[in-house]
């Protein structure tokens, strides 16, 4: 296979397809469409060809995409140079992703759940619904438009979560984390050198934590939520503009009430402040995550085409994220 060429694949899956992405350099973008088939296309750049061990196959619905290094001996392989492959995926709405590469990952439409593993470049998620686990290395993680239990984690890259539904747990070390525009019942965050937004804590059960090194944090909260806070700033102000109960003050450290008390909420500041205050409503978040519920019910019960869900289901100011047709 010459450097330079590309290779286009189908394989007929169903309403759902399981897939498996991984690449050793390159990028990865996977999209929804309204076909029941997965479409790959994979773009090889660079390198000496007979260095790569490219496999693209199917079995059922599971649909696997795989390029890695192949040395003939070992020896070569410090001055040797394999090639980059880029793949682009079409895949059904209700589709899950496993995805690793070492570099930028574009995510667009899914419902079935996503996992990515990369070492650079960034990942960028959109319209999604399910278990998203998004690790990098180097890169930052933006998030927009997802249902469901949000783990996000990298080393050096800001965090950045807007109109999620669900509980968030964001890890990084050298960056920012926002979680904003979103109906947050749950947050477990935690960042070493970067502050923490958030402009909205739904009602739940979860308990809340947020942790910093060197860095603020500026929450807002709903204020008829029932919490037992437990604030503590070693060397930074406490703000705190939402009534407490019962509060006890010492050295940078507070304790109190919000109306009847329950749920925990965790903040705590190394170096930096923290900032307490009421959030807005934020009904039409979670009138979209009802609609969209709705949407995908009616498709798996046979009472809409699948092809008008799509269109709205993935319709978004931002972009246009069914990827064609």
């Amino acid at each position: 296979m010459p450097s330079g060429s590309e290779q286009r694949h189908v394989f007929e899956v169903g309403p759902t397809a399981v897939l498996h992405i991984s690449t050793g350099q390159g990028s990865i973008q996977v999209a929804s469409w309204d076909r029941e088939s997965v479409e790959i296309r994979a773009r090889i750049s660079d390198g000496e060809p007979y260095l790569l061990d490219l496999t693209i196959e199917s079995e059922g619905p599971r649909v696997s995409a795989k390029a890695k290094p192949e040395f003939p001996q070992q020896r070569w392989k410090f001055w040797r140079r394999v090639p980059t492959v880029h793949f682009q995926v079409r895949a059904p709405v209700a589709s899950s992703l496993d995805a690793s590469t070492a570099g930028p990952v574009r995510v667009f439409g899914l419902t079935g759940g996503v996992r990515v593993r990369t070492t650079a470049g960034g990942v960028k998620l959109e319209n999604l619904q399910g278990l998203l686990n998004i690790k990098d290395v180097s890169g930052g993680i933006e998030t927009y438009r997802a249902i469901g239990a949000v783990r996000l984690g990298t080393v050096s890259g800001d965090i950045k979560a807007r109109r999620v539904i669900g509980a968030v747990r964001a890890r990084t070390v050298n960056g920012d984390i926002a979680v904003t525009e979103s109906a947050i019942r749950g947050l477990d965050l935690r960042t070493v050198c970067g502050s923490v937004t958030v402009d909205h804590l739904e009602r739940g059960d979860e308990a809340s934590r947020i942790r910093t090194v060197s860095g603020s944090i500026d929450l807002a909260l709903q204020p008829d939520l029932d919490l037992d806070m437990h604030l503590q700033a070693l060397s930074g102000e406490l703000s705190i503009q939402v009534p407490m109960q019962n509060s006890e003050r010492s050295r940078g450290r507070l304790r109190g009430q919000l109306n009847r008390g329950g749920r925990l909420l965790n903040l705590r500041c190394m170096s930096g402040g923290i900032r307490l205050r009421a959030a807005s409503q934020k009904r039409s978040v979670l009138e979209d995550a009802e609609k969209r519920r709705d949407l995908i019910a009616a498709v798996a019960a046979g009472e809409l085409d699948a092809s008008a869900a799509t269109r709205d289901l993935l319709a978004s100011p931002a972009t246009g994220a069914n990827g064609g047709s």
